[in-house]
């Protein structure tokens, strides 16, 4: 089923918003995180949400957010293992926020998360990717694609903070 509020509600401090596989938050009406905001917010979204979503905690999951997302300064981007997060807007990270992919092998959705976008990508904030050295077949050297993006869009780059940096 579809929800959808008709303006912002207090779920009191910290915030946590879970979006089921199947359902949709239309949150074209309110702001995500609700009101007011800290920096312990969490949205994890398995179904779908409808409208523009401003990370000030932690956005995790593998479902698809028809908006434009936003991480505010101390948050954290983390698509959820084995899975895509789909974002049909922008990206936009602020600086001091930070996006988290977790690396277990080679194969895609199986073995490491992505992010799909089809806007704009602006990484002005951290990228971090953690990774598994016993999980490579010996000699890989592929690539893989962390960020898909529709290709029409820029990618402007972030600095690549390898495992165990900041």
């Amino acid at each position: 089923g579809t929800l959808k509020p008709t303006y912002d509600a207090s779920f009191g401090t910290p915030q946590s918003i879970e979006v089921a596989a199947g359902a949709t938050l239309d949150a074209s009406a309110m702001t995500l995180p609700v009101s007011p905001a800290t920096s312990g917010d969490n949205i994890f979204v398995d179904g779908t949400i409808a409208g523009n979503v401003s990370v000030k905690g932690t956005l995790s999951g593998t479902g698809q957010i028809t908006g434009n997302v936003t991480g505010q300064a101390l948050s954290s981007i983390d698509p959820g293992f084995d899975g895509t997060l789909h974002i049909l807007g922008n990206l936009s990270l602020l600086p001091t926020s930070g996006i988290y992919f977790e690396i277990g092998g080679t194969v895609a959705e199986q073995d490491y998360n992505r992010i799909r976008v089809t806007g704009a990508v602006d990484l002005g904030g951290e990228f971090h990717a953690n990774s598994s050295a016993a999980s490579f077949p010996l000699g890989f050297a592929g690539t893989l694609v962390l960020i898909l993006n529709d290709g029409s869009d820029p990618i402007t780059p972030a600095t690549l903070y390898p495992e165990g940096s900041p």
